[in-house]
């Protein structure tokens, strides 16, 4: 983190096109020979139990640009079962996303423009569980990689605010690091089982020629504009 520490902050009030010194042409999702290469990189920073590296999203707003954490959420050998890597990236996402989110929200000020405040973004799940560009599991190095949206704070517009940026930074990946702390494996454990219960009665669903399923005490009916079950809606119950 001192390395990232002494380039942000030596970009404060340098030219916005000056921050593409924190970029890394090194990707986390090569193969594993290149991220070893990539490790010796200077661009590729540690803080806390996290590794984390920018890359550009655009090249003409410099500022706009994606962070990538990389960072293992379990003791055990969990994470390296690549057949439970699609429910655990939704679950970690769901578990790391909101705090980013209500962070980000934090730093609103309305008395600056956009530009001039550091924000970012992490992907949100919905209700269901599909492969997201946000997170994504590394088998090659049993890490998963958590990218977030994030704007570096400008100051009038075109120079860099370099030490706003280096305390959001600080503070986003603090926030992720709590985060992952704080996952219950035990209800990582329990996702895993309802999506593999999910993908077994599709399965049989598609064997069977059978076109949907519901179950005894569904709430069928949505509240208005959400996915969410409707509040004091009856309960299905089949004929017998």
């Amino acid at each position: 983190m001192n390395r990232f520490k002494s380039i942000i902050t030596g970009l404060h009030t340098k030219n916005k096109r000056e921050l593409h010194s924190l970029y890394t042409t090194k990707y986390f999702s090569k193969q594993a020979e290149a991220y070893h290469q990539a490790e010796l990189n200077e661009k590729i920073y540690s803080y806390l139990s996290l590794q984390f590296s920018f890359t550009s999203t655009n090249f003409r707003e410099p500022e706009k640009l994606i962070l990538e954490v990389l960072f293992t959420p379990f003791d055990s050998g969990l994470s390296a079962v690549p057949e439970n890597a699609l429910p655990i990236e939704d679950y970690l996402l769901r578990a790391l996303s909101p705090a980013v989110n209500e962070l980000s929200e934090s730093y609103v000020n309305d008395k600056k423009e956009s530009r001039e405040k550091c924000s970012f973004n992490a992907q949100t799940a919905s209700e269901i569980i599909i492969s997201r560009n946000g997170i994504c599991y590394m088998p090659e190095i049993d890490k998963y990689s958590l990218k977030i949206n994030i704007n570096i704070p400008l100051i009038n517009n075109t120079s860099i605010n370099g030490k706003s940026a280096f305390r959001a930074v600080k503070e986003l990946l603090e926030t992720i690091n709590n985060g992952i702390i704080n996952i219950n494996k035990n209800e990582c454990l329990r996702f895993i089982e309802t999506f593999e219960k999910q993908e077994y009665i599709r399965k049989y669903l598609r064997e069977n020629n059978y076109v949907s399923f519901v179950a005894n005490g569904s709430i069928l009916p949505r509240a208005s504009g959400t996915s969410a079950p409707m509040q004091n809606a009856v309960s299905f119950v089949s004929p017998p």
